[in-house]
């Protein structure tokens, strides 16, 4: 990936929060994807605040109608926030000012692949994105892992990696 491309995927003046979003989730998809992260990656589970073992994923879905969940995960450089939205969405939250370099944005791009071989689905990098549809996050994704080969494509149309 140039600094270019880098620059034109990361750079901006507000401090806003990117997604990594998989769409048509299920329960399944969801386990598959905590058991990958906490096999790969430092991650915290916690319920209301305070750290506890991490449950499958049905009971995690259960338990945010009773209070906050919140897994973390700290890769290298930036940490991944999940909150359990929804089942059939997945939604990873990270910072944008924590994506300072060109190294940062590979680690992220290389966790997109990752889910994305794990999950064999289309993997979305997106500014927030409230309730968008798949085509909406077509339309405004800043990459896209392609299922087919893996490659990830930016919004501008550049392979990235």
């Amino acid at each position: 990936m140039t600094d270019e491309v880098y620059k034109k995927i990361f750079a901006s003046s507000e401090d806003i929060l990117l997604d990594i979003v998989v769409c048509d989730t299920s329960i399944g998809d969801w386990q598959a994807l905590l058991n990958h992260l906490t096999a790969s990656y430092a991650c915290v589970y916690s319920e209301n605040g305070v750290a506890v073992p991490l449950p499958r994923t049905d009971v995690i879905f259960e338990r945010r109608n009773q209070g906050s969940v919140q897994l973390e995960c700290v890769l290298m450089g930036f940490t991944l926030n999940c909150y359990f939205f929804l089942v059939h969405e997945i939604e990873l939250d990270l910072l944008l000012d924590d994506i300072k370099s060109p190294n940062t944005a590979k680690q992220v791009f290389k966790l997109m692949k990752e889910i994305s071989g794990v999950l064999k689905k289309t993997v979305f990098l997106t500014p927030e994105h409230g309730n968008a549809n798949v085509e909406e996050l077509k339309i405004f994704a800043l990459a896209v892992v392609d299922t087919a080969d893996g490659s990830i494509r930016s919004r501008f149309g550049e392979l990235v990696e």
